[in-house]
């Protein structure tokens, strides 16, 4: 068993009542306990050994990363593969190693074929409750349904944990590898959001307290933030600076301005931003840059480095064994359609 495979199991046994995953689904939060995440992904697991995924084998994903994508990258690195890009696809076709698509419906599944990219891949791993675009593909299909049982949820869970909103694109390996590890160890509630352009809305309707970017995510925020706020130069845009500067300093300094830095503009800010919850940022990478790291420290916020990644997390799979994979393969089906 693989390493990542090692700490879902031992997240599942640990904490298997407690919410894992929560996606956006037609406007409606969805949530997946520890258990459910596990039994989802051995699932997954499974049926991509039996249909020739293995270590060296390749999974091509959207950038815009669902609840649906983190349990099809999880399973793909489990099994000693490799994430890339979709758009890479059409790239070093002459490559021997099994390389599969992720398509998360219909209009992902229609986009490979126009595209003319379904012809170099041994399968598409394919999530849709309809199938309407099935006939259309002359690849074998890996169906699986493995969030059908997932439940609508009021945003208040009985096990409340920390919660994370997924700003960082599981396209890229070593991004995923990251991440996912830290998700495992840490154990936090990992939030997908329906759309990208979204992240902003739903991240404060998930009452969000841990942040995990790249720093050219955090660069990029940072930068949105900032075109916000008054002109350079401006009484308003001294005195916002003044504010965010004083709010960095320790809590033993300057308690009288910084209750007054508090109270008129870092609680509207973080109001504004629906991230009253916020208190952490981590870095998947080297880090945002000063500017960035000081706007952070202005706001309230602490700026950590990605914790939890383990060397291990890296290491050959070998066979999962039969107490985490499911026996029935009616979850999976594996046709090929014409």
């Amino acid at each position: 068993m693989s390493a990542l495979s090692t700490l879902l199991c031992e997240r599942a046994q640990t904490d298997g009542a407690r919410v894992a995953l929560s996606f956006k689904e037609r406007g409606a939060w969805r949530q997946l306990d520890w258990s459910r995440v596990e039994l989802a992904t051995s699932s997954l697991r499974c049926a991509l050994r039996d249909a020739g995924f293995g270590a060296g084998a390749v999974l091509f994903v959207s950038k815009r990363a669902s609840g649906h994508t983190v349990l099809a990258v999880l399973a793909a690195l489990s099994l000693g593969g490799t994430v890339l890009e979709v758009g890479e696809l059409l790239r070093a076709t002459t490559s021997t190693e099994p390389r599969w698509a992720f398509a998360r419906n219909s209009a992902e599944f229609v986009s490979l074929l126009e595209a003319g990219a379904a012809a170099t891949l041994s399968g598409v791993l394919f999530d849709d409750r309809h199938g309407a675009s099935l006939a259309r593909s002359t690849v074998p299909v890996l169906r699986y349904s493995a969030l059908v049982s997932a439940e609508s949820s009021t945003r208040e869970p009985l096990h409340a944990t920390e919660r994370c909103v997924l700003e960082v694109s599981l396209a890229r390996d070593s991004e995923a590898k990251q991440l996912l590890t830290s998700w495992l160890t840490q154990g936090f509630e990992l939030g997908a959001p329906e759309e990208s352009e979204s992240i902003e809305r739903d991240a404060g309707e998930l009452g969000v307290s841990l942040r995990i970017a790249s720093s050219e995510t955090w660069n990029a925020w940072a930068d949105a933030l900032r075109a916000r706020f008054a002109a350079p130069g401006t009484r308003k845009r001294r005195f916002l600076e003044w504010a965010l500067a004083v709010n960095a300093q320790p809590l033993a300094r300057l308690r009288v301005a910084r209750w007054v830095a508090a109270l008129l503009v870092v609680a509207p800010l973080r109001r504004a931003l629906r991230l009253r919850q916020w208190r952490r940022a981590v870095s998947l990478d080297v880090g945002p840059s000063p500017e960035t790291a000081r706007l952070l420290a202005g706001l309230g916020v602490r700026l950590e480095p990605c914790e939890g990644i383990i060397a291990r997390a890296f290491e050959e799979p070998v066979e999962v064994t039969a107490t985490t994979t499911p026996s029935s393969p009616s979850v999976n089906e594996f046709a090929q359609s014409a």
